[in-house]
C-alpha cells in the first residue's frame, strides 16, 4: 500500500478557489468589463437562446429608471431631496 500515491482529501475547493482558477486563464482584466455592454451583446445575439436574449433585456430595463436615470441615481436625488426637507425644516 505504500506504492500508492495518497488521494487529496482535501475535499472540494472552495468557491473563491475554484473561481479564481477559471480567472488565471483569462487575459481581461475583469474589473474594466462593464456589464451593461456584455448585457446588450447578449441581447443582441440571435444565436443566443431566446430566454437568455429576454432575461438580459429585462435586467437593462430594470436597471434604468424614470427618464433614462439608473435606479441608483434615482434613489440618491429621493435621499438627497430628504435630507434637504429635513435641513429646511
Amino acid at each position: 500500500m505504500a506504492d500508492q500515491p495518497t488521494r487529496n482529501r482535501g475535499g472540494r475547493p472552495t468557491r473563491a478557489q475554484a473561481s479564481m482558477k477559471a480567472l488565471a486563464g483569462i487575459t481581461i482584466d475583469p474589473t474594466t468589463v462593464d456589464p451593461r455592454v456584455i448585457l446588450a451583446q447578449i441581447m443582441v445575439d440571435t444565436s443566443a437562446p431566446a430566454a437568455a436574449r429576454v432575461s438580459a433585456a429585462k435586467a437593462l430595463l430594470a436597471e434604468r429608471g424614470d427618464g433614462g436615470e439608473t435606479r441608483h441615481e434615482v434613489d440618491l436625488n429621493k435621499r438627497a431631496l430628504a435630507l434637504l426637507r429635513q435641513v429646511a425644516n
